[in-house]
């Protein structure tokens, strides 16, 4: 019987390294459905940080989770828009 739960745990855990299957696990926490709504998440994020979310998703409250994926997504996309912005005044600076 320990060797049939244990089997289970490492397959789960092996299905983990998938992204998809950690963006499926990570949206049972949230009230967000759309697949897009992750894909920054998706792309930044390596196993360890999908662990750490996966565990806030487990003991917050659902609408909390929510509101933190949206802010952490939401200052991804500023950062982002901050090193678009600052590429292209080094680029036009070098001409």
């Amino acid at each position: 019987m320990l060797s049939v739960l244990s089997s289970i745990v490492l397959c789960y855990r092996v299905l983990l390294l998938s992204p998809a299957v950690r963006l499926a696990v990570l949206r049972q926490f949230t009230f967000e459905n759309k697949v897009d709504s992750f894909d920054l998440l998706k792309k930044r994020f390596k196993v360890g940080d999908w662990l750490l979310l996966t565990q806030l998703g487990r003991n917050l409250d659902m609408h909390h989770f929510t509101v933190f994926i949206n802010g952490l997504q939401q200052e991804f996309k500023r950062r982002k828009m901050e090193e678009k912005d600052m590429n292209y005044k080094i680029s036009s600076h070098n001409l």
